[in-house]
């Protein structure tokens, strides 16, 4: 059964690929496999809100959205205590702009 987005979606697809469009259905039924439904839904929202009206398009935005989740984990990170002493200079924003004109940093 189709939704109304995913009916937009192919409407687009028919209409800037006639001659192409068994290609690029083929496309989109291969990567159904590789994702849920929640990511499918996702990815083609973000298709139709940006008029992206290729399988292509579609696969590389699933592909992102994957890749933009963060990650699972939480790393502790502690330095050694030799460098936790260690503090960075404040210097004024007028050092900085002053650089272009040639004064340097004291």
């Amino acid at each position: 059964m189709r939704t109304i987005k995913s009916q937009t979606a192919i409407d687009g697809i028919v209409e800037k690929y006639p001659r192409y469009i068994r290609d690029q259905l083929s496309i989109i039924s291969k990567v159904q496999a590789s994702y849920t439904k929640t990511e499918l839904e996702q990815a083609l929202s973000c298709c139709i809100g940006r008029e992206l009206y290729s399988a292509n398009d579609f696969r590389d935005t699933l592909e992102y959205l994957r890749q933009k989740e963060p990650a699972a984990f939480a790393v502790d990170i502690r330095l050694p205590i030799k460098y936790s002493i260690v503090r960075a200079e404040i210097r004024p924003l007028s050092a900085y702009s002053m650089m272009p004109e040639g004064g340097g940093l004291q």
